[in-house]
């Protein structure tokens, strides 16, 4: 039997949990009665929560924005700002595994809306990205700046070689060499160990 875990009055986005729900059946998930910031409540499954982020009204709000005419689509900030969304919560994109893939999301749910995030971040420099100051932390103001895109990327490679490293250290010694297995698909990183056939010292008399 699982540990009960009380999460009441803890927040998730816009939703607050207040009480939890008896199960409607033997196998059912735990159920939260959740207070929504816009006054309304609604029902979640806790393993739901953090993923559902509104009673609805975030959605609602989302598709009011895309049929708001802002004058601003398709220029460069704007298709920053949409790249930004897409590699965060669209599972089809090749960023993705990189990004939303493992947790790296939207931090504000202000920037889920193009105003509110040009208001903050302002117009796309010519020949800059958006790049996040700290890797394993979100899109927001406090994580974000605009930079020109050769520092940008030198410091995305920069984090990249770290985590790989950071997974080779984890790796179990081989002949008491901790790449070995990554010498071939991986030069870049160099390595410890000597490629070929391993001889045995010369002995001494």
């Amino acid at each position: 039997m699982s540990k009960f875990l009380n999460i009441t009055g803890q927040r998730f986005g816009r939703l607050v949990p207040l009480e939890p729900l008896p199960k409607t059946c033997k196998h059912s998930n735990k159920r939260w009665l959740c207070q929504c910031d816009c006054g309304g409540r609604t029902v979640v499954a806790s393993h739901n929560l953090g993923r559902t982020r509104s009673c609805g009204c975030l959605s609602r709000e989302l598709t009011a924005a895309r049929s708001t005419t802002h004058g601003q689509e398709g220029t460069p900030t704007y298709q920053a700002w949409a790249a930004m969304l897409d590699r965060c919560r669209n599972p089809k994109n090749k960023s993705y595994p990189r990004y939303g893939g493992r947790g790296i999301g939207v931090d504000d749910p202000r920037w889920f809306f193009f105003q509110n995030f040009f208001d903050e971040m302002g117009k796309k420099p010519p020949g800059c990205d958006l790049h996040r100051v700290e890797n394993d932390k979100g899109y927001s103001k406090a994580n974000c700046v605009w930079l020109p895109h050769s520092e940008h990327m030198r410091l995305h490679l920069k984090e990249r070689h770290a985590r790989q490293r950071a997974r080779l250290d984890l790796e179990p010694r081989v002949l008491g060499c901790s790449r070995i297995k990554t010498i071939e698909t991986e030069p870049l990183f160099g390595s410890d160990c000597q490629s070929g056939p391993m001889t045995e010292p010369p002995r001494t008399n």
